[in-house]
């Protein structure tokens, strides 16, 4: 780990000096750490997914219903956190939201890609979904960070 200090000399009350060292991240490891809480974000909205789909079935909805509900509240969840603690962003929610949904659009239809190509090549559904899921959380990734969340455009 490559890390520069920052030497920050300050005085105290009662007129001491102090040297406070810092260590400075690099961009990598700005990066890394973003990329973490990406996928605590993730993990989060997944399981505020499918918690709310076990709902929706316990008060009596259809299944193809209780997901698709469910799959809203994670995308709004994982859309919140990646906003105010991913990114942190300070842009109109009226201009990134509608930059989120199409990024969801591509990472689905991305995913959609990946599994039915290796469902082809392998015929073994479990293999294709986890391969796929990999592959899209760093497509979505690094599209969150230089479109959607990009705020420099």
């Amino acid at each position: 780990m490559n890390l520069k200090k920052l030497s920050v000399i300050h005085t105290t009350p009662s007129s001491m000096v102090c040297v406070d060292q810092r260590k400075i991240p690099n961009e990598d490891e700005i990066y890394f750490s973003n990329f973490k809480r990406f996928l605590l974000s993730g993990g989060t909205a997944t399981i505020t997914h499918w918690i709310s789909m076990y709902i929706f079935i316990q008060l009596g909805a259809n299944a193809l219903i209780a997901t698709f509900c469910g799959y809203l509240i994670g995308l709004l969840t994982n859309y919140f956190f990646q906003y105010h603690f991913v990114f942190k962003s300070s842009a109109p929610h009226y201009f990134l939201f509608p930059r989120y949904l199409a990024g969801a659009v591509l990472g689905g239809v991305t995913n959609y890609g990946v599994f039915k190509a290796l469902l082809e090549y392998c015929n073994e559904t479990l293999f294709a979904q986890v391969i796929a899921t990999v592959s899209v959380t760093f497509v979505n990734y690094l599209i969150c960070r230089r479109y959607v969340f990009n705020e420099k455009d």
